[in-house]
């Protein structure tokens, strides 16, 4: 298929873009102590413009570096002390055709005291973000004017380093998107009440910066379309928004969603569908004349260009998708679609942001280390042997051909994916079979000699005379001697995953993990009465928080009873007995028993193989999950 617009070039103000795909505003952690560029972040924005993007929006950086951060690690530009650096980045974008803006911010009360170093955070008024908790302070009317100056020279600085535009972040409950929303905007002066208050400090911030940077350098406005939260923004609000920023002068209007406490609707896991977002960008291109930028889980070129024909947005953000895949744009624009390595919106990426650490991604191992961490050709070419067809292993294959070695990889089962396949067949994972047709896709145009329904062993090994061998032979599910296991004859979650009927309508789950909270939400759907059991104070602990949230709200749904600290002590045949915090005894009936206790390695050939050049990876090291197996396949490809 051609994209007869996604690559059509496109005037944004003054400026002339190559193609209509924006790389958003994505934090990454990368930047310094300090606030500064490093050379981290020019690898891994370079990258993204080397695979075709048309503008990148560098992440948000603050206008206050002593209360406007969200991290200790977050860009500033409150400074022309950061300015030298700026411009390296942005001369490494330029260098690759695509154009540059930055993302100008103050982070108002969404911000946490250890980025503060303990500093009260300020906010239009004193009201507490109610995921954080931190109670702000309320801006005085010089501190507001004085703010909006500080946008002014961040704009300006920006503008200095080489940058072509600059987006003022009014979205996600921001300090701008704090005045623009009822919510959290309560002040009776000019900065509040009506829309035209509430809107005042957008239209000043304007009003300053084009005293800096003149008429025709581009200033773009993000927003929330719809802030989901009861008393928040909704999309009429952000239309009437959108028509006060045309009026003021801003140049176009990129349309997101969600607040902190509405955190799914900014990160949408895979719960929500592909381009969950872009209704709202209509309805605002619908207000205005301005450009609109459309962004919300658009991970495939295909549906962008839909958005572009159907005239819903006249750009298409598309951040964690050039993440997972830098080359996207150069491999739509040659029609190259079954190369593409997509987003499979597991928010990986985002649970690390959040957690102070480095950006990476569940299915690119490069992402947020480009440098020394790409394949390149070995020294010495070696006869590679990979044993299992899971991620780990198709994930070593295809970075050890791309390297030069000749690789043969040997699967016991008769197709590729491993535990992909139960994964997908989860509610609202479908997605993830996109990562087994990525990665079998390529190790078979890349010339792996792939040999299924045959299982490995240390004298087939010794015979096939190998140079190295990688055993990514995965897990089993664990078994635990609970009494009476063989009376209630259970089956695991895993056959449950794989499609085995489970019989009657009351289902004891045992084990209140992913695995397990996510296999009573499939069996709730096909109508079952399904009851968890864990041990632990919480269920779904160990599922990232996004996604989480929104599984327990699905549940709840479903009717699905969960007991937390509670101990399974017996299996019968009609039910199990367990035993609460009080030690009491108590049966629980059910007519099926499933088990979602954990897994185990399969780790017996790994231990039966001798030589220098054995290496184990994936879950026959140790039971983990996707990253894990993708990093260390990728890894140990990169030592052969």
């Amino acid at each position: 298929m051609t994209l007869t617009e996604l690559f059509k070039p496109f005037r944004l103000g003054s400026l002339e873009l190559k193609n209509r795909i924006v790389m958003p505003p994505i934090g990454t952690r990368l930047a310094n102590e300090q606030g500064a560029v490093t050379q981290r972040l020019i690898d891994f924005l370079e990258e993204r413009a080397k695979g075709g993007v048309g503008l990148i929006i560098i992440e948000a950086a603050a206008v206050d570096g002593l209360l406007g951060r969200t991290a200790p690690t977050g860009l500033c530009l409150d400074h022309d002390k950061y300015i030298a650096e700026l411009n390296e980045l942005v001369e490494a974008i330029h260098a690759w055709g695509a154009r540059v803006a930055i993302q100008l911010f103050h982070a108002g009360r969404e911000t946490r005291l250890p980025s503060l170093e303990g500093r009260q955070p300020v906010a239009p008024s004193p009201i507490a973000c109610a995921s954080l908790g931190i109670a702000p302070r309320q801006l005085s009317i010089p501190e507001i004017e004085t703010l909006a100056q500080k946008f002014a020279e961040a704009a300006r600085r920006a503008r200095d380093a080489g940058c072509d535009a600059v987006e003022m972040h009014g979205a996600h409950g921001y300090l701008i998107g704090q005045f623009l929303s009822p919510y959290s905007n309560r002040r009776t002066d000019r900065y509040g009440g009506d829309l035209e208050g509430r809107m005042r400090f957008a239209t000043e911030i304007l009003v300053q910066t084009r005293s800096k940077v003149g008429a025709k350098f581009p200033v773009l406005l993000r927003i929330t379309a719809q802030e989901y939260i009861e008393g928040g923004l909704g999309l009429e609000d952000s239309q009437a928004i959108a028509q006060r920023a045309e009026a003021a002068g801003y140049d176009a209007i990129h349309v997101s969603a969600g607040i902190y406490e509405s955190m799914a609707r900014i990160f949408p896991p895979q719960a929500l569908p592909p381009g969950c977002h872009v209704e709202n960008a209509a309805a605002i291109k619908k207000a205005v004349r301005l450009p609109v930028i459309a962004v919300g889980r658009i991970n495939d070129p295909l549906t962008a260009e839909d958005i572009l024909k159907e005239g819903k947005a006249d750009l298409v953000a598309m951040g964690r998708a050039l993440i997972a895949d830098p080359e996207l744009p150069r491999k739509a624009a040659q029609g190259r679609f079954d190369e593409i390595r997509r987003c499979i919106a597991c928010n990986y990426c985002v649970e690390r942001i959040f957690s102070f650490k480095h950006i990476r991604c569940a299915v690119n191992p490069a992402a947020g280390r480009e440098r020394g961490f790409c394949p390149t050709p070995a020294a010495q070419k070696k006869r590679v042997l990979i044993v299992g067809g899971g991620p780990a292993g198709m994930e070593a294959a295809r970075v050890a051909r791309l390297r030069g070695h000749e690789v043969s990889l040997v699967e016991k089962t008769h197709q590729l994916g491993g535990q992909l396949h139960l994964a997908a067949n989860a509610p609202h994972k479908g997605e993830m079979r996109s990562l087994i047709h990525y990665l079998s896709g390529q190790i078979q145009s890349l010339g792996v000699d792939i040999r299924l329904g045959q299982e490995a062993t240390a004298e087939s090994i010794a015979r096939f005379k190998p140079d190295a061998v990688v055993v990514a032979t995965g897990a089993s599910p664990l078994l635990p001697p609970i009494p009476g296991i063989e009376k209630g004859h259970p089956i695991t979650a895993w056959e449950v995953r794989a499609g085995k009927a489970v019989t009657g309508t009351e289902v004891v789950i045992l084990g209140g993990g992913m695995v397990g909270c996510e296999t009573a939400e499939l069996l709730a759907e096909q109508g079952k009465k399904v009851r968890i059991i864990e041990m632990l104070p919480a269920i779904a602990s160990d599922i990232e928080p996004i996604s989480r949230g929104l599984l327990l709200e699905r549940m709840a749904r479903l009717g699905i009873e969960a007991l937390t600290n509670v101990k399974v002590e017996e299996i019968a045949e009609d039910g199990v007995w367990v035993a609460g915090p009080d030690r009491r005894r108590h049966f629980l009936p059910a007519q099926a028993i499933v088990l979602a206790l954990g897994s185990t390695a399969n780790d017996g050939l790994r231990k039966s193989l001798p030589g220098p050049e054995v290496y184990a990876i994936g879950d026959c090291v140790e039971p983990r999950k996707l990253p894990q197996a993708m990093e260390e396949g990728w890894s140990i490809a990169l030592r052969l």
